[in-house]
């Protein structure tokens, strides 16, 4: 009698779903349904954490890829940005007044802000990447495009340029950067300072003088002409030796 008083004395509670279980009920006092209630409830939860932190990876990844990593074509275009305005020469020719204005493609609708940027990036045989872009750049008076073609070698991390120029309409291009010429004074410099003998043009030797002269026109007519006045001197001569 003792027992049935505490049994019906002992609260009744309503039997753990996977909706209602708020994990206050201890494990020990649920039932087998109950347990298995709860298991698929928690497992269900940690599933939502684990997308949850994939999903936040996969954003702080594509983050760190297209704006802070120094291989993304954001910290690309804000390099060469930079680099375009602190040049006088493309301020004197595009127009100091105003700060220059740099974007993308053109597109049709005034209002949007995004516009797309062409670029390109691969791989060549040596294992050196290569990554080209192109945009539009405007100031006060001008507008211009700009090109550039940077290089990050086998094993190494800084970019290099190996271009970059500014195109404007009816204007010379102007050469911020060229690996190309500054390669090739490097090489001529580094000629001259080990003393390296300067390379032999091709020659010819006149007939009459027997000295070897450069084949270029210029220098070709100017012997000619230079033959034809020893000629003309030497007739006179001969002609007034023999009056």
């Amino acid at each position: 009698m003792d027992d049935t008083l505490h049994q019906s004395s002992t609260p009744s509670r309503k039997q753990i779903t996977v909706a209602n279980d708020d994990g206050r009920v201890n494990w020990k006092e649920l039932s087998v349904k109950e347990k298995a209630a709860r298991t698929t409830q928690q497992t269900f939860n940690l599933g939502i954490i684990l997308t949850g932190l994939v999903m936040t990876g996969g954003c702080a990844y594509f983050l760190y890829k297209e704006i802070f990593s120094t291989d993304s074509k954001t910290v690309q275009f804000n390099r060469a940005v930079d680099r375009i305005r602190s040049d006088s020469r493309v301020k004197e020719l595009l127009g100091s007044d105003h700060k220059i204005r740099a974007f993308g493609e053109p597109t049709w609708n005034r209002w949007a802000r995004a516009r797309p940027i062409a670029s390109n990036a691969y791989k060549d045989s040596g294992e050196a990447e290569h990554f080209m872009m192109h945009f539009n750049v405007e100031g006060s008076s001008r507008r211009g495009v700009v090109n550039l073609h940077t290089v990050k070698g086998r094993g190494e991390s800084e970019w290099k340029y190996k271009y970059l120029t500014l195109d404007v309409k009816g204007q010379p291009k102007i050469y911020l950067e060229n690996s190309d010429f500054t390669a090739s004074k490097q090489r001529s410099r580094f000629n001259f300072m080990e003393g390296e003998p300067p390379r032999k043009s091709k020659t010819r030797t006149n007939d009459i003088h027997g000295t070897p002269k450069l084949c270029d026109k210029f220098s070709m007519r100017l012997l000619d002409k230079l033959d034809d006045h020893k000629r003309n001197l030497q007739t006179i001569h001969y002609g007034g030796s023999v009056g």
